[in-house]
């Protein structure tokens, strides 16, 4: 794969580091092993590109986010009043929206979606995370005691 949102090993320590922490974060499904040993193992970065640990296999690129901290990559919203949302994107996602206007398409109509779920379900959290195709962890009212 190569596009201009890749970067090709050999990668330095620094980006070796954050490689690895994207691999074991929630926010992404790890880069895993195209090998013939029947496992799809996690490959771990180095600074000579992706290994995998049970096989030969290798990776020599990864996509330029993943240098960024994955913690960095959280938007945050919170809900002021009834009809208005403040929504913060950090940094790195501005970044990659100015860098990718497909990213930022994505993130645009995804930030439309929550708005117009909000006004249309007046803050019921549930409701919200129903309506863009997402499932909360819990529902309230749930209760591990019964």
């Amino acid at each position: 794969m190569s596009d201009d949102n890749t970067i090709k090993a050999p990668w330095t320590a620094a980006q070796v580091l954050a490689l690895n922490r994207w691999q074991h974060s929630p926010f992404a499904h790890p880069f895993t092993c195209g090998g013939k040993h029947g496992q799809q193992t996690a490959l771990f970065a180095h600074i000579t590109g992706w290994m995998c640990p049970l096989c030969d296999y290798r990776q020599d690129w990864a996509h330029g986010y993943m240098c960024e901290d994955p913690s960095d990559m959280v938007i945050s919203v919170e809900q002021l009043s009834r009809d208005e949302l403040k929504v913060t994107i950090p940094p790195a996602l501005q970044r990659m929206m100015e860098a990718d206007p497909k990213f930022k398409a994505f993130i645009t109509e995804t930030m439309a979606r929550l708005r117009q779920a909000a006004y249309q379900h007046d803050g019921d959290e549930v409701a919200i995370m129903s309506s863009l195709g997402a499932r909360p962890a819990f529902k309230p009212g749930d209760d591990d005691d019964d």
